[in-house]
């Protein structure tokens, strides 16, 4: 009896292979969205971190949160003054955070986004929201977190997102990255369904609140969404009043 050779053909090794490239066509979008989703969520714990930290550094300092600096080139060192200049939100939130002030953006990864599209380069990829007080007359630099009466919707934090906020090459500023990061003069939440938008992830931006919960949004809605400490108010409609 002559052994009869098992092997395969031509035919299905052809077969075999266009099977598992079909499969593999299958299974990589499902991967792409599963790396997107954890990186959402890897996002939003760091943002977790931070209004832990912001409520950290209220608690040890009367109530308030971090003063920023709105004036660029002033000399005041009083916190109080319209002119502050002194340490930025980011180095006097360092402690809470475990991190050394004078390389609190360098040394904790907290502010790196892990899905910024301008990476490798590290860059404070989230923000202080201030446009309250930037625009509250007179100007104020810091506020009590209980004075915020939109807990649930008042935007404290998020993915910035405006490429006015980043040095070149993914940014068009043209200062250096700011320790300071905020949105009192100068929008930085943007969303893919604006004109020259972005959204950092696929399902959008992450977004602080100051009651310490994160939410993803698409765009931003008006029902949920603020920049007033008192009622539901846009960032362009913000007075302060």
């Amino acid at each position: 009896m002559t052994a009869t050779r098992k092997a395969f053909t031509l035919v299905e090794l052809l077969v075999s292979l266009g099977i598992i490239g079909l499969l593999i066509a299958l299974l990589l979008p499902s991967l792409s969205r599963a790396r997107e989703q954890a990186k959402t969520i890897q996002c939003a714990s760091q943002l977790r971190q931070l209004g832990q930290a912001f409520h950290d550094y209220a608690a040890s300092n009367q109530g308030y949160l971090p003063p920023y600096v709105p004036a660029a080139g002033a000399c005041h060192t009083d916190a109080a003054s319209p002119d502050y200049v002194g340490p930025a939100w980011t180095a006097l939130l360092a402690p809470y955070l475990g991190y050394t002030a004078d390389r609190a953006i360098a040394d904790s990864p907290v502010y790196q986004c892990p899905a910024y599209p301008g990476a490798p380069e590290r860059h404070l990829n989230y923000f202080l929201g201030t446009r309250w007080m930037r625009q509250h007359k007179p100007v104020l630099v810091t506020m009590q977190l209980s004075s915020i009466h939109t807990g649930s919707t008042f935007v404290l934090s998020g993915d910035c997102t405006a490429d006015v906020q980043y040095p070149p090459p993914f940014g068009t500023s043209s200062y250096a990255d700011d320790p300071n990061k905020n949105d009192g003069e100068t929008r930085c939440l943007t969303f893919s369904r604006e004109p020259g938008g972005l959204s950092m992830h696929r399902q959008g931006n992450n977004i602080l609140f100051p009651d310490g919960h994160v939410d993803t949004f698409r765009a931003f809605d008006p029902t949920s969404l603020t920049c007033s400490i008192h009622f539901l108010q846009n960032w362009a409609d913000t007075d302060g009043t």
